[in-house]
């Protein structure tokens, strides 16, 4: 079981088991047993994990027995104490709580395919965000002003 707080300081438990893995298929249409396969929706796992909607829909199925046990509904918590570093929170427990289940079943590869989407992700905006610093981006306004004034005609007085 892997924990996350909100943006309330409440902590939350996730905990992946076969039912709620159904009911994620069920509502979603998404396969967590399967990561690298399209569930209904035509979605893989590990292209929703991508999608901070699609992870909050997921991580609120598996909290689903949590919100009934605390009396509270998933809509009022979510749209109320979930902010972006939740979400970020709720995913890396996500993936956690996914890797500790693929694990405990021996799956070794499939809990590696998981612990690499985050690896990969960060590596992919670190390089993004360096690509967005290099930009000279008077510069790119200049050179697009210059190209663009070689195209227009003088207006006439």
């Amino acid at each position: 079981m892997k924990t996350f707080k909100d943006a309330a300081g409440h902590e939350w438990n996730i905990r992946l088991t076969l039912g709620l893995a159904r009911n994620v298929m069920d509502k979603l249409g998404i396969n967590l047993l399967h990561p690298e396969e399209q569930g209904t929706s035509g979605t893989t796992l590990l292209e929703a994990l991508t999608d901070p909607f699609k992870v909050a829909e997921i991580v609120e199925i598996l909290l689903s027995r949590e919100f009934e046990k605390r009396s509270v509904s998933s809509e009022d918590v979510i749209m109320g104490d979930w902010d972006g570093s939740t979400i970020e929170a709720a995913y890396q427990s996500l993936l956690g709580e996914l890797v500790l289940f693929f694990e405990s079943q021996g799956q070794r590869a499939r809990a590696k395919m998981i612990a690499k989407i985050d690896e990969t992700t960060r590596l992919a905006m670190a390089k993004t965000s360096e690509r967005l610093d290099a930009l000279d981006v008077p510069k790119m306004i200049d050179e697009a002003l210059i190209d663009g004034a070689k195209f227009t005609k003088p207006l006439d007085d």
